[in-house]
């Protein structure tokens, strides 16, 4: 009787250290990419009247060196931006807010801006205005601001046509870098993706394998269905820029990998809890 017992106890084990393994090695298979790119942002803007189609994404990383000014100005569409460094000062409508690396705002066609750098340091941010077919991107307006100084130097510069968009979209922005040898597939495949090198050489491989290669400034549009992989095949670190157009309803498939990452890998190190105390249980019957 005792040795049935030992036995099963024993099959129980090994069922349960084989399940341990399997759901590890799925892990490291479903969520190498994802789970690995170094996103430094991430950002979810509402979208409470997206703009109808026709329009223009514009997609921009910009600098702004000490004593940079943006004169008074106005946008023919919504623009989202997020800071990546430094810190901005934006005067909306006589209103000032200083905002800072990491932080995000939006600027709406109705309101008047003027934005500059005062600090000693350099600021950064992505920006990506929608623009319906046909408007200015910027319209700068006479002032009696005494502020001057050099404009805003774009990094990149990229313009997107858009002419059937998700419905009720959401914009998300990333910026992320890949170290040498590192692959991320994060296009959502009900949305729309736009993507600019910022820096590095980017690989993409489509889904038959076969691969090209993006340089600074270069850009790639990703449609409804699978996107293409993105990778890291040189020797030094790739930075890239990404505006996504989601539907509403929808959470972006960087964060729903996220999501799946931390459920699977809780589940186990519970297994593997399991087969601890089980072989505990085990030594002790013995």
């Amino acid at each position: 009787m005792i040795t049935n017992d030992m036995s099963r106890k024993s099959r129980s084990l090994n069922r349960l250290r084989n399940l341990t393994i399997a759901v590890v090695l799925g892990l490291l298979l479903v969520l190498p990419a994802a789970v690995a790119a170094q996103t430094e942002i991430e950002e979810r803007f509402e979208t409470t009247v997206p703009v109808d189609a026709p329009f223009e994404l514009h997609q921009l990383v910009l600098d702004f060196v000490p004593g940079t000014v943006a004169p008074l100005h106005r946008h023919g569409g919504p623009g989202y931006i997020t800071m990546l460094e430094g810190e901005l000062t934006l005067l909306t409508d006589g209103d000032e807010n200083v905002y800072r690396a990491g932080e995000s705002f939006v600027e709406v066609p109705e309101s008047l801006y003027e934005g500059w750098n005062a600090t000693d340091n350099l600021a950064s941010l992505i920006v990506t205005y929608i623009v319906p077919e046909g408007h200015d991107v910027t319209t700068y307006v006479d002032s009696d601001s005494t502020r001057s100084g050099p404009a805003p130097q774009p990094v990149t510069q990229a313009t997107f046509t858009e002419d059937d968009p998700p419905a009720g979209y959401q914009v998300v922005h990333y910026v992320m870098e890949l170290v040498p040898e590192e692959w991320v597939s994060f296009h959502d495949e009900r949305g729309r993706t736009y993507i600019t090198v910022i820096e590095g050489a980017l690989t993409i491989e489509d889904a038959d394998g076969a691969r090209t290669t993006l340089q600074p400034s270069d850009t790639l549009t990703e449609g409804e269905g699978p996107g293409h992989r993105l990778g890291n095949t040189g020797d030094e670190p790739v930075w890239l820029a990404a505006t996504l157009l989601v539907p509403e309803e929808a959470e972006s498939f960087w964060r729903r990998s996220r999501q799946v990452g931390v459920i699977i890998a809780a589940g186990a190190l519970g297994l593997a809890g399991g087969a601890i105390l089980l072989r505990r249980r085990e030594r002790s019957a013995a």
